[in-house]
């Protein structure tokens, strides 16, 4: 772990872009940066257990974080995995005092970290940051709600192009690039499916031009993985992997 020099231009201007944070002003942001410490985790760094007190929200300006529970049989069961621009730790804005999760750096990451209680005194000051948190809380929900729905159906296949859509969200074409932000056997505990199950999923996404290559994978066409996986979804045109711009019900769709 190491601590990195602020820079107060390119902080600001990422703290800007956070949704949680939009609209406040630059003086509650250059506030926010002053009490921030940066810091740069190694994989496998553990940020805080299960049942420790909350005293710390992190932000994420890079890499992947999980949160996680074990059941009483030790097996580790994935709840959410935090990407550049997540807020995590959010029980410190609803007053919870422990942790219910622990939470695990799984690829090189740099994080803010800013003392619970100055965003505890700054939503009871602030009516729009207030608001700003009952919306970010909201979605969260919402985000929690879709992954139940998934599970219930949409086979793994599908949930499998719905999380490789969510990593395409920057592409500035039909066709993309992308590597996994973690191992296989991460990302298919969080998707609810065996890692067995996971890789023989990707091979039977080629028929809608996911291929998978050495160290990326492949997707030769955006909107045909959504026409395959979209169409399952209640949030279909509402959703950052699939916005109403961009999707057109299809008439048919393929079958895996």
């Amino acid at each position: 772990m190491a601590t990195i020099k602020a820079s107060n231009t390119l902080d600001s201007s990422f703290f800007k872009s956070l949704k949680i944070l939009s609209e406040l002003g630059d003086e509650y942001i250059l506030y926010l940066l002053e009490h921030a410490l940066i810091k740069r985790y190694d994989k496998g760094k553990l940020l805080f257990l299960q049942g420790d007190p909350v005293t710390t929200v992190y932000i994420i300006r890079s890499g992947w974080v999980k949160l996680f529970r074990n059941t009483v049989d030790g097996t580790e069961v994935i709840t959410s995995l935090c990407k550049e621009g997540d807020l995590f730790s959010k029980s410190a804005m609803v007053g919870k005092e422990t942790h219910p999760t622990c939470a695990q750096v799984v690829e090189e990451a740099i994080v803010y970290e800013i003392p619970a209680r100055i965003l505890k005194e700054s939503i009871k000051r602030d009516l729009k940051l207030a608001l700003n948190v009952i919306s970010y809380l909201s979605t969260s929900i919402n985000l929690l709600d879709k992954q139940v729905e998934h599970l219930a159906i949409m086979n793994a296949d599908q949930r499998l192009a719905c999380f490789l859509l969510h990593l395409c969200t920057n592409a500035k074409g039909p066709s993309v690039k992308i590597k996994l932000p973690c191992n296989k056997e991460l990302i298919a505990n969080h998707l609810g499916m065996k890692p067995e199950t996971f890789s023989r999923s990707i091979p039977k996404l080629r028929p809608v031009g996911v291929v998978e290559k050495s160290d990326h994978i492949e997707i030769n066409d955006i909107n045909t993985l959504r026409n395959y996986t979209c169409v399952s979804c209640t949030s279909a045109g509402a959703c950052i992997a699939c916005p109403a711009s961009q999707w057109n019900v299809p008439e048919h769709y393929y079958a895996s």
